[in-house]
């Protein structure tokens, strides 16, 4: 498979991460309360988050497919990227009060859940082209 078409899949495999973690988010802060209303009052103001991320991970070189071996130092480039992005959104929020809501806790739960789900399917993207290669 070529090099621009695994970049796509990765990119892809983490915006299907950030629509499940923001989706998860809503789902550990509202339980059973989430409705078109909650829904619609998050989503504009973490599409902008999820772009936030997806951009200080391509600054942090993430989407490159020769350099996603889980090692230590690329482990830690996740988290310091992670960190970065936390705090990009973070002051997003205050830059912007606009967006109506007040994501304390919803952007840690996000956070957390999204850096967990990545990391899991990076493995999981790691491990198979690892298998494709052997074969």
């Amino acid at each position: 498979m070529k090099n621009g078409l695994r970049t796509i899949l990765l990119v892809s495999g983490d915006i299907v991460m950030l629509l499940t973690a923001f989706f998860l988010m809503l789902e550990i802060s509202f339980h059973e309360k989430i409705s078109e209303q909650i829904i619609s009052d998050h989503l504009l103001p973490f599409v902008f988050v999820s772009g936030i991320w997806l951009f200080v991970f391509f600054l942090f070189n993430l989407y490159e497919t020769q350099s996603i071996k889980p090692t230590i130092p690329h482990l830690r480039m996740i988290a310091i990227a992670s960190m970065v992005s936390l705090t990009a959104s973070i002051i997003l929020f205050y830059i912007v009060p606009s967006f109506g809501i007040a994501p304390k806790t919803n952007l840690i739960i996000f956070a957390i859940v999204f850096v967990i789900l990545f990391l899991i399917w990076r493995r999981i993207f790691y491990n198979f082209f690892l298998y494709i290669s052997e074969k």
